[in-house]
């Protein structure tokens, strides 16, 4: 069985290897065919323009395109960007620049002089080949030199992550462009140009002409050629392997908004009553006087105690805790660059889990998120099939996910085994609202499924996750309560991995709050709550 599996492989590869040859002399055929009918002349006068064309963009907006597009992923008011301007405005980038404005202009002297049919017009196209080349040799060692400079300028805010994502993108650019002078250079050497410009023709194939040969035919050991080729392929491969994964079945990571520090949010702030001291009575137990014992619905003393006792819940302008504290807008610091805040509800079957979807709910729950906090948000919420939670790169999942209805909730064991290692092992939490029918008892069963041994609990009052950022002394506000009045979770390891309420939250959030405006604001700062709680928990389990 073994070896006929192997076999089965081998005959798939051979036959991609032959469909890929063939593709290739197809290729080889129509250059061949284009080639021919453009004098040289003209051919290496475009390739002078292409050397030209590029040298000069990036002379004039190389500088400023890296710096803004680098600035962007990074914090905006933040070492890393600091130090990019600095670089920008006198320092290496400069004088790349200043070198790239000087190669666009001696491409444009070869643009003029390549019409000439002279040896010398000749050795100047080779020259200015030559200083492209170190220009553009420079360029690939700036793509290396910028993201090590960033990171030992701000290490934490700069980590490695983003140091490895700079020097692939980076490097994956400047490999592909390097096409252009490589190809330029390939024309100027073969027999066909120099006998253009000299009148004679040398005597034996050179460098050029070898290497063509060689790529089109297999040269002298078509095998080995055809060996070096696909080692080099499977090079690329690796090498580009984790991009091309995540475009193509693998979901693109969930980024925490990258920085340090707290931004400004209105939060409550528990101000304490103080008490009033009040005169003191002795009685005499002996004295003849006879006190009748009143009713407890009129005794005053007992509202008293209870005013005085009170908290009472101002609203204020403060630090939210959004972040690690510290200077800075706000943050995590191994957030993601360009990390932008997403709200993503899981697809099941049986039920209507799309319930008020999109722009007249969950968004309006994030545009309201951006409103208190300033972060970045995605452009639109998102849906996802249980399964493709373990698609996520590691490290990189979403800290919640959105769960709503109200009918029926059917999962698979592969989903119930998901959603298990996606709460405990993985750091995530299930953020469930009843959205009414019989999705409570659908809600409970599921639960019992995924974590066997463990039931739902009510959150207490005084729980962390109705103190940050928002303040609500009693709790979650009940809303509909559909199913109860209180919010429960299942707990696991000192967190909560699910945190659910019963009466509704998605619409209180959806447009027009179904004919209870006075429910959105509550339910807003709840949902901003639950997901502040679930942004801190996943950052400790993973990142410290």
């Amino acid at each position: 069985m073994r070896k006929r599996s192997m076999r089965a492989v081998y005959f798939v590869l051979e036959h991609v290897h032959r469909a890929v040859a063939a593709v290739l002399r197809g290729l080889w055929w129509v250059g061949d065919g284009l080639q021919a009918r453009v004098r040289v002349p003209l051919k290496v006068c475009l390739g002078m323009v292409v050397l030209f064309t590029v040298a000069c963009a990036a002379a004039l907006w190389g500088v400023q395109a890296l710096v803004s597009w680098m600035t962007e992923s990074a914090m905006l008011d933040g070492v890393p960007a600091h130090t990019l301007g600095r670089l920008a405005g006198s320092g290496l980038l400069h004088q790349w620049s200043v070198f790239g404005g000087i190669v666009a202009a001696t491409c444009l002297l070869g643009v003029a002089v390549v019409l000439v049919r002279r040896q010398w017009a000749w050795w100047t196209a080779v020259s200015v080949a030559a200083v492209f080349t170190c220009w553009w040799l420079w360029t690939g060692l700036l793509t290396r030199m910028i993201p090590n400079l960033l990171h030992r300028a701000d290490g934490e805010l700069y980590d490695t992550t983003a140091r490895m994502d700079h020097w692939l993108t980076l490097g994956c650019i400047w490999l592909a462009a390097s096409i252009v002078p490589a190809t330029v250079a390939i024309g100027l050497f073969c027999n066909a140009t120099r006998k253009h410009y000299s009148g004679r023709a040398p005597s034996r194939p050179g460098w050029a002409d070898r290497l063509v040969h060689t790529l089109r035919t297999g040269g002298k050991d078509p095998r080995y050629s055809s060996s070096v080729n696909y080692a080099f392929l499977l090079f690329v491969l690796v090498l580009l392997g984790p991009v091309l994964l995540r475009s193509c079945g693998m979901e693109d990571p969930y980024g925490l908004t990258k920085g340090k520090g707290e931004p400004v949010v209105a939060v409550q702030k528990v101000q304490k009553k103080k008490k009033v001291k009040r005169k003191e009575y002795v009685v005499n137990p002996w004295s003849p006087y006879v006190f009748k014992q009143p009713e407890l619905d009129d005794i005053e003393i007992i509202d008293q105690l209870e005013e005085v006792t009170a908290d009472t819940y101002a609203a204020q302008t403060g630090k939210s805790g959004l972040g690690t504290g510290g200077p800075g807008k706000g943050g995590w610091p191994h957030g993601m660059m360009d990390g932008k805040i997403r709200f993503i509800r899981l697809e099941y079957d049986g039920g209507d889990w799309d319930q008020d979807m999109g722009q007249d709910a969950d968004y309006n729950l994030l545009v309201r998120f951006h409103q208190l906090t300033h972060f970045k948000i995605a452009d639109n919420t998102e849906s996802l099939t249980i399964d493709r939670l373990r698609r996520f790169p590691k490290d990189r999942a979403p800290p919640f996910v959105f769960l709503t209805g109200k009918g029926e909730m059917n999962l698979s064991s592969i989903e119930i085994k998901t959603l298990r290692w996606y709460c405990l092992e993985e750091g995530g939490c299930l953020f469930i609202d009843n959205g009414g029918g019989t999705f409570h008892n659908a809600v409970t069963k599921s639960l019992r499924q995924i974590f066997p041994g463990k039931s739902l609990r009510t959150i207490a009052n005084d729980d962390l996750i109705f103190r940050a950022p928002f303040v609500f002394p009693n709790g979650a506000p009940p809303l509909w309560h559909h199913a109860g009045y209180r919010a429960m979770g299942v707990r696991h390891n000192d967190r909560w991995v699910v945190f659910y309420h019963p009466g509704d939250l998605n619409d209180a959030w959806k447009a027009g709050h179904s004919g209870s405006p006075e429910f959105a604001e509550p339910a807003f700062r709840l949902g901003i709550n639950v997901m502040y709680y679930t942004f801190n928990q996943y950052h400790r389990i993973h990142f410290e």
